[in-house]
């Protein structure tokens, strides 16, 4: 009963935003488990990922439920949709099917930290009206707290100097942050106090987003922005053969979230997958629509060729790094 009382209060339509994936996975978690006892789920859950078409979403969400009381439909990164899409979902937020729960969902945020989302549109602007737009914010302030509760719920106190190695390590991406506490925990099974011992061996800055930030110059063109970087990372990295790793790692990651669509994953299951943040995951699909799988590939072999060469040659690991840099440069300009 309790159940059906819930399913009554449920809105039509929702729209969702904010930086952490996480929050907003959990939100869309909450409302599945409330229609559970009500909804074949199997039957009657649907997600979309761009592209889609307003039309698609809006035939799901017209159609009656199968042998249930409503149908759940969420759409994910929708400010990606067209201008004339978004406005038809705002049409349909006017009127939405009784029998249908529609979530429309956007994650991600800038390198500075803001929300981004684009609230100029006629459907934020109709749906904030309505009282259907909600943000979901977490505040730098509670990262130690949740934390601490985070190895609480798992039996575990861990001590001050691993708290905060933890939280500058990871910093606010909660979906990151909540696998490492599994790993830390489970690599700590036998104790109850974690120290900085324990935390050190499973979480360790790599350079990886340093790498990241390279290739997003290298993608754009910026070969001089690029070897500047290179500069800085070949400086703090013992090993060459680090840098490499990272930039078959940014590359391989970049085929996979283009392929995403047909993959049919959410972000949670995606960042899951393939052990990625959410703001990681939001530039990393930001960077793969303007690129064609064919150019990620041959800048993959240009990569290999490289660190054979590396491997093989007495050549300066930074020589062969620039030359690198600046093939895959022009490959990418060539798309």
């Amino acid at each position: 009963m309790a159940k059906s009382k819930v399913l009554e209060n449920l809105k039509s339509a929702y729209l969702i935003y904010g930086s952490q994936s996480y929050l907003l996975d959990e939100a869309i978690d909450r409302i599945k488990s409330a229609l559970a006892a009500d909804i074949d789920m199997s039957m009657n859950y649907q997600k979309f990922f761009p592209p889609v078409s307003a039309d698609e979403i809006i035939n799901v969400c017209v159609t009656l439920p199968f042998m249930s009381r409503k149908r759940l439909v969420v759409v994910y990164d929708y400010d990606s949709l067209s201008t004339g899409d978004k406005n038809k979902l705002a049409d349909y937020f006017a009127d939405p099917a009784p029998e249908t729960i529609l979530i429309l969902v956007q994650a991600g945020s800038d390198r500075f930290g803001k929300v981004i989302v684009n609230k100029r549109t006629r459907l934020f602007k109709d749906a904030n009206k309505k009282g259907l737009a909600f943000e979901y914010k977490f505040s730098s302030n509670n990262i130690t707290p949740y934390i601490k509760k985070a190895f609480q719920r798992r039996d575990k106190v861990i001590t001050s100097d691993a708290l905060n190695y933890l939280s500058e390590t990871i910093a606010e991406d909660l979906w990151l942050l909540d696998s490492e506490i599994e790993k830390i925990s489970l690599y700590n099974e036998a104790v109850k106090k974690i120290d900085l011992a324990g935390v050190k061996p499973i979480v360790c800055p790599s350079g990886e987003a340093e790498v990241f930030n390279l290739m997003g110059c290298v993608l754009k063109g910026e070969k001089q922005q690029a070897l500047l970087m290179l500069d800085g990372l070949v400086a703090n990295t013992a090993a060459g053969g680090q840098i490499f790793y990272n930039l078959e790692r940014q590359l391989r990651l970049l085929l996979r979230v283009k392929g995403r669509a047909s993959q049919g994953l959410s972000d949670k299951e995606l960042m899951t997958k393939l052990k990625i943040s959410s703001g990681r995951l939001y530039f990393l699909k930001k960077q793969a629509r303007t690129l064609k799988s064919e150019s990620i590939k041959n800048s993959l072999k240009l990569l290999a060729e490289s660190d054979l060469k590396r491997k093989r040659s007495e050549r300066q690991t930074s020589l062969i790094l620039e030359e690198l840099l600046v093939d895959m440069a022009d490959n990418f300009r060539a798309r």
